[in-house]
């Protein structure tokens, strides 16, 4: 691809897929999604508009989220599901950016960005769709939701910014009926969350920490409220 690649998503064939700000893979034309098949990067369809976020689905097919209100003629604001074959419209979509999607084990989709609504139901920030209908999850969430994930546990982790691309973050947990107030978050890109057999949480990716805004960490773990880096 010739710009960022935002999510990637590996194939049961072995293939992968990737989402992101890129218009061509392999100098085709590619918007905002491509696969590649093990030898060649291939468009999607037609593409879409930018693409934040990708998941599989338990059942087969893929959900896609992002910036764009249609996708192949199809109207799907912001969220739609590619099922091998075609685009298809979840539920009317949503009313502003999706930037990150997760799948329960049930094989429902939750999404996760800087809306207020899914399917004209009231959903801040972040949404759960079950096949059929949207429905908030409790009373949403004050921030644009930048990443979701969901633990084996059950629990739904949210990476909330006050300011999207900024890399301010802030973590909120789902237990199942109500979300956690808002901690304060390792500063920098979250990528992945794990929990620990002790229940600690521990997050991956890049950050910056201490007082040197140059020193980098890859690792943190949360004890109690503060943060340990690795």
């Amino acid at each position: 691809p010739n710009a960022g690649v935002r999510s990637l998503l590996p194939l049961s064939d072995g293939g992968w897929l990737a989402g992101g700000a890129f218009n061509q893979a392999d100098r085709a034309a590619a918007p905002h999604i491509a696969r590649w098949d093990g030898s060649r990067w291939l468009p999607l369809s037609e593409g879409l508009g930018a693409v934040r976020g990708l998941v599989a689905m338990p059942g087969g097919g893929v959900v896609v989220g992002g910036d764009f209100v249609t996708v192949h003629g199809v109207a799907a604001p912001h969220i739609a599901r590619w099922d091998g074959a075609q685009w298809w419209s979840l539920g009317g979509g949503v009313n502003g950016s999706v930037l990150a999607v997760a799948a329960l084990p049930n094989g429902d989709v939750l999404a996760g960005g800087e809306f207020t609504e899914a399917g004209g139901v009231a959903a801040r920030r972040v949404a759960r769709w079950d096949g059929t209908t949207w429905s908030s999850l409790g009373q949403g969430l004050n921030l644009p939701v930048s990443r979701l994930f969901a633990v084996p546990d059950g629990r739904v982790v949210a990476v909330m910014s006050p300011t999207v691309g900024t890399g301010v973050n802030l973590l909120s947990v789902w237990n199942g009926s109500a979300w956690t107030g808002a901690l304060p978050a390792p500063q920098g890109n979250v990528d992945c969350v794990a929990i620990l057999p002790d229940g600690r949480f521990a997050l991956g990716g890049l950050f910056v920490r201490g007082p040197n805004p140059d020193y980098l960490g890859c690792f943190a773990i949360l004890n109690g409220s503060t943060w340990s880096y690795y």
